[in-house]
């Protein structure tokens, strides 16, 4: 989830070809980074975060009187704070940041008015529980098997946590699928390893609640093999006298 490895683009925008020589733009949940050169030598190399302040004076290169702004606050804040003045400036806020990135300004606007709305919050809220309620479901899992030797209680919550988790881990693709949405239009962006493994993991939740319940059936049936051979054994048995 952490990862910033969901979308990547690595080709500059055909409008950008004249300011950006390279970039490697890369977007996750919590926010993006960017990697890129200025035809004038200028390097940019940073990662921004949607929620928390990640101050980057380099960019004022671009736009001085809109990034020395905004510049030290979180993106949805100073993208908040810019589209408070006028849509325009929320465009001209948006535009330094694309044009760091080496993509298109109107789309790029796109996706930070959805990753700052409800929708990226939604998909990092469910990214979250995804992988919260997976460790707890192994936890509990565990617990399970171990010290708690089958407790029903356990058993309940293993299968409920690693439930939620696989739930919540179909949300968060989906979600992130419709929030990057506009990345897609005017660039050569593509999914990358973050955005593959939530779908690996989706996909391992339900296998292993199947293995969990096949260990936890062949388990019982074996306690109860046992418990039938010990009442049909004559030597274990024992008779009271009339």
């Amino acid at each position: 989830m952490i990862l910033s490895m969901w979308t990547v683009n690595s080709t500059v925008n055909s409008a950008l070809i004249s300011e950006i020589t390279s970039t490697l733009f890369k977007a996750g949940l919590m926010g993006f980074c960017v990697d890129s050169e200025t035809t004038n030598g200028t390097a940019f190399d940073h990662c921004f975060y949607y929620k928390f302040g990640s101050s980057y004076d380099d960019l004022s290169v671009l736009n001085s009187d809109v990034w020395n702004k905004y510049s030290s606050d979180g993106i949805c804040k100073g993208y908040g704070n810019a589209g408070d003045v006028s849509d325009a400036e929320q465009l001209a806020y948006a535009t330094v940041l694309a044009t760091a990135a080496g993509m298109d300004a109107e789309e790029f606007d796109k996706f930070l008015d959805k990753s700052c709305g409800l929708l990226g919050t939604a998909t990092m809220t469910f990214g979250g529980m995804s992988l919260s309620n997976g460790v707890m479901a192994i936890i509990v899992m565990l617990g399970a098997i171990t010290c708690r030797k089958g407790d029903k209680k356990w058993v309940g919550g293993g299968f409920f946590l690693a439930s939620v988790a696989c739930f919540t881990a179909m949300l968060t693709f989906v979600l992130w699928v419709m929030q990057s949405k506009p990345l897609g239009k005017e660039d050569d962006v593509s999914f990358k390893a973050s955005f593959f493994l939530m779908i690996i993991a989706m996909v391992h939740y339900p296998a292993a609640m199947f293995m969990f319940w096949k260990y936890l059936k062949e388990n019982k049936d074996t306690n109860a093999d046992n418990q039938n051979e010990r009442l049909l054994d004559p030597s274990t048995a024992s008779y009271s006298k009339a």
